[in-house]
């Protein structure tokens, strides 16, 4: 372990600065980054200090307790903020989605194109590479404008 990593771990600063940032929901990246180590050193001191490992649980709990809070009281008309923390959740948070389909007989999948947006595909085909990223940018910003 290099000596100014050690030095770092010994200060109580940097790790306090980790654990800071961990119990609000950063990530680790971002928390090592705010301490000022590097990500292998970050795992370097999971590894060799068992007390390091065992408080990065609960500012970890922390963090997922706060997001849940949040979660409960989002307003069911915010579609981004909600998408944006269920990601989290799934993400950092440990949560997973598990779905059982049970089924006996044919399946049949049709997806079946409209016709403009066939029309739509087809001229998206005929333009340039700059003349498609025109029309994807102004479907971006009608998109925002709604």
């Amino acid at each position: 372990m290099p000596a100014g990593a050690k030095g770092k771990y010994t200060d109580g600063v940097t790790v306090a600065r980790i654990l800071e940032f961990l119990s609000i929901g950063g990530t680790q990246k971002g928390a090592c980054g705010y301490a000022g180590i590097s990500e292998e050193t970050y795992y370097n001191w999971l590894d060799d200090h068992l007390e390091f490992n065992e408080s990065v649980k609960p500012a970890r709990l922390e963090a997922l307790k706060m997001k849940e809070s949040q979660l409960a009281a989002i307003r069911r008309d915010d579609p981004h903020w909600f998408a944006a923390l269920l990601f989290w959740l799934k993400t950092q948070g440990g949560y997973r989605e598990n779905f059982g389909v049970q089924h006996s007989g044919e399946v049949k999948v049709v997806h079946e194109r409209s016709e403009k947006e066939i029309a739509a595909q087809k001229e998206l085909a005929r333009l340039t590479p700059a003349g498609r990223e025109s029309v994807i940018e102004s479907f971006r910003r009608a998109l925002h404008e709604n």
